[in-house]
């Protein structure tokens, strides 16, 4: 078996058929789905059980309610297929020949397929403009750099096909409670990675909803997301990868420090204050930064400061919020 295809499943009865559908709907037919019910108190486990009546290759574990990291790697564990691929429940693929598509990037047979999507804003059905992975050919490092430089690096789990010998031979599972856990995951994953090769077009219509999970503003985000680059740079080492591959690593870890700076601003002062010195003691990430919004960051803070530089984005970001 080619794919298995896992889907968690919380308070989605408005979107899952749609998913499981155009799953259903690929001409690329060498899979297995597996839906994970995460205690949804709606209709949820009721649709995952009528699907799996209607076609074999469906399988649907019910379990307590316990989080995208924990309904996700519960999938990943009874995986079968060669490849685990990850889909959000209200997200779906583009169309039918997308399968087929990955299918024939593994002729190599790469640890990792990375492809590209397409956000759909439910609130007017207008679509973004594609986001898609330069193809590149080279080792982890390479491809990893010239995304950077390129600025088409993306962490999200729900972009790549994973070779699930690599996830369970090397223990690599979402860490449950974990904002950003995609972040954290994909350090783990090109720690071990030896191959990636990249499909470049989208594949997955990526649906921006109000109240979704990465649209929620909480504290944990900042904390979490503080936690990933406090401690990455040790496990780095603990693992033991080479030094080349560590230094692109570090950039990656100066795309999420950028990122980071941008969310901190949403804070009002009287919270962010607690971990303001936590995040100025991580400017040293910017000495391996390639991306454009890192390197931007690092000259205002340069020519600014930080507190200068902080309170700019903030406005900058008022500004595009109300464009």
């Amino acid at each position: 078996m080619k794919f298995s295809i896992v889907i968690p499943c919380y308070k989605v009865e408005k979107y899952l058929s749609e998913c499981v559908d155009s799953i259903l709907s690929q001409t690329f037919t060498d899979y297995e789905i597996i839906l994970v019910d995460d205690g949804s108190p709606d209709r949820v486990p009721e649709i995952c059980d009528e699907y799996a009546k209607k076609d074999n290759r469906i399988r649907v574990i019910h379990q307590k309610n316990g989080g995208l990291s924990r309904a996700r790697n519960a999938g990943i564990a009874e995986a079968m297929g060669d490849y685990v691929v990850c889909i959000d429940s209200d997200d779906y693929l583009l169309h039918k020949d997308v399968l087929q598509a990955i299918t024939n990037k593994l002729s190599t047979n790469p640890d990792v397929v990375l492809y590209g999507y397409k956000k759909l804003y439910e609130s007017d059905g207008a679509w973004g403009e594609p986001v898609v992975p330069h193809a590149v050919i080279g080792s982890v490092k390479v491809v990893i750099d010239h995304q950077l430089l390129n600025d088409t690096f993306t962490a999200t789990a729900w972009t790549k096909a994973v070779r699930t010998s690599l996830l369970h031979n090397y223990k690599i599972e979402f860490t449950p409670g974990l904002i950003s856990e995609d972040n954290d995951w994909y350090m783990r994953i090109l720690c071990y990675a030896k191959s990636i090769v990249c499909l470049e077009e989208p594949c997955v219509a990526y649906r921006q909803r109000p109240g979704s999970i990465s649209h929620a503003a909480k504290i944990n985000s900042l904390t979490d997301n503080l936690w990933i680059l406090e401690t990455w740079p040790s496990r780095f080492d603990e693992i033991g990868i080479d030094n080349d591959l560590k230094s692109t690593l570090m950039s990656a870890l100066a795309y999420f420090y950028a990122n980071l700076l941008i969310v901190f601003t949403s804070y009002p002062r009287s919270v962010s204050n607690e971990y303001r010195y936590r995040l100025k003691s991580l400017l040293y990430l910017f000495d391996y930064a390639k991306t454009p919004r890192a390197n931007i960051e690092k000259r205002f803070i340069k020519i600014l400061g930080f507190e200068l530089s902080i309170i700019l984005l903030t406005l900058l970001s008022k500004i595009k919020k109300h464009q």
